[in-house]
């Protein structure tokens, strides 16, 4: 690791927060982005690498690799979430797509090749359905002690779910990949709705990023009308809810956060399928969920990163 800029691997499935996410991270002078996979999720794994690319170029970073990831869970078929992201994945907000294609490659090869030529080193940022984790780790075992940590945006530890009653999205769209990641040995943070459910982009800080002319803001912007137009529609509230920009941050400034160490076990039957709960045996690794977030000044460093 260079002495400034830690180097960061994304694990993705973008869509609309997704890519607010890596408008957030390519603005921070002191990440270095390796590269980035995608993950079926939000849209399929195809359309999140085209929506990577334009993120980064638009970004200034037009050289970050993205590969093209696992397009279904390990056991049932994909269930994509067009209906919140757009057709697109970005809203529908006309966003013309980039010229550069996805690097060739799949997804846990690529994760396993980042990880072998720097042990120890690199932040793996998971922020979909942990579908190219859980296969790159049953291809390595020693994996979790390749990357120098692991933060997954997922699960609803002691908050409600958010596709059930029980289940966050990421966690339910692919349980038993999530499963397989939690149950092994890897220096591990758990963002989930714990947290992100509380924290929003709305009001002044909204209309902040909504005024600028900045073409990373005015893209930002664009794409997060469908959330927000959704929003007001159930609410009366115009506002954004910033899961995966939530995880980045907390990632790069864990003080951000409070935590608690607890094993945790996902559930794989129904009716809690996709739950992430708090294993009483005791028989996992810790894994340190977040409990807590100073909402504020995350939002006030976002909005500093990407008007930047």
């Amino acid at each position: 690791m260079t002495r400034d800029r830690r180097p960061v691997v994304i694990d993705a499935d973008p869509g609309i927060d997704d890519v607010l996410a890596i408008l957030y991270l390519t603005g921070l002078p002191d990440v270095e982005i390796v590269g980035l996979t995608t993950v079926h999720g939000n849209v399929p794994a195809g359309t999140g690498a085209r929506n990577a690319l334009k993120a980064f170029e638009i970004a200034g970073a037009p050289d970050v690799p993205v590969v093209v990831g696992i397009d279904r869970p390990l056991v049932h078929q994909a269930a994509t979430a067009e209906d919140v992201h757009g057709t697109d994945g970005l809203g529908d907000a006309g966003v013309l797509p980039s010229l550069r294609r996805p690097s060739a490659g799949s997804g846990p090869l690529q994760l396993l090749q980042w990880a072998r030529e720097r042990p120890g080193e690199i932040t793996l940022l998971a922020i979909g359905p942990l579908t190219n984790v859980a296969v790159a780790q049953l291809l390595e075992p020693k994996l979790p002690s390749l990357f120098r940590e692991l933060v997954i945006m997922g699960g609803a530890v002691w908050a409600p779910g958010n596709v059930t009653p029980h289940a966050e999205f990421n966690t339910w769209h692919d349980p038993e990949a999530a499963r397989v990641v939690l149950e092994a040995p890897w220096n591990m943070t758990l963002v989930g709705l714990d947290v992100t459910a509380r924290t929003r982009l709305e009001g002044a800080a909204l209309a902040e990023l909504e005024g600028s002319p900045k073409p990373v803001a005015r893209f930002a912007s664009a794409i997060l009308q469908g959330y927000l137009n959704e929003s007001e529609r159930e609410s009366g509230v115009r506002a954004a809810f910033m899961h995966d920009p939530l995880a980045s941050a907390i990632m790069m400034d864990p003080r951000l956060a409070d935590f608690r160490d607890t094993p945790l076990l996902v559930e794989l039957a129904e009716p809690e399928r996709g739950r992430t709960r708090p294993e009483a045996s005791g028989g996992g690794p810790a894994v340190h969920v977040a409990v807590d977030v100073d909402g504020p000044r995350f939002i006030a460093r976002y909005l500093s990163a990407v008007l930047r």
